[in-house]
């Protein structure tokens, strides 16, 4: 559970795309029931380097992020149980270990939601489409789509997400 915010202090939130190759964050803050985007980007390592460099590459942008941002909460997107390509689940599974290790070694609470869970907390519907849910992050939070990358827009989801499951949407 979240800590109750004072009137006047923004919530903060993180929420974060998981992934080796492009890992998607979005930040978003609350304010006297005002939802604004902060940030949002994609973190990329690169291809054929080392697993550990990759890692390692990782661990500090996100640490630069929870610095720079000083988020009171992840949201982070969980894993789903059947992949088409196993080696990418466990890809994924390395990166979100180092980004959840980067919120333990900042003291920042983690809450995870799986996809389908995000789906139907922003669009409506477990099954919704890439699209689907970038034209509902885009109106939800007042911001152009079309500008709007997967990556990008799944994070602000996951914020999203968060808001909405923890009763705190406008």
């Amino acid at each position: 559970m979240m800590n109750p915010q004072k009137r006047d202090q923004p919530l903060i939130i993180l929420g974060i795309d998981p992934g080796l190759a492009a890992t998607g964050y979005g930040i978003i803050s609350l304010i006297d029931r005002k939802v604004e985007v902060q940030s949002g980007g994609i973190i990329t390592t690169q291809e054929g380097h080392p697993l550990q460099e990759r890692l390692a590459h990782l661990h500090r942008e996100v640490s630069y992020i929870l610095e720079k941002h000083q988020p009171q909460i992840m949201a982070i997107e969980g894993l789903y149980s059947h992949y088409r390509h196993p080696s990418t689940a466990i890809l994924m599974g390395h990166a979100r270990g180092v980004i959840i290790l980067s919120a333990q070694r900042n003291t920042l609470e983690v809450a995870e939601y799986p996809p389908a869970t995000i789906k139907q907390a922003v669009s409506g519907s477990g099954r919704a489409s890439k699209e689907q849910v970038r034209g509902m992050v885009s109106a939800m939070l007042s911001i152009e789509g079309e500008k709007l990358s997967d990556h990008i827009s799944d994070a602000l989801a996951c914020a999203l997400t968060h808001l909405i499951k923890e009763d705190k949407w406008p």
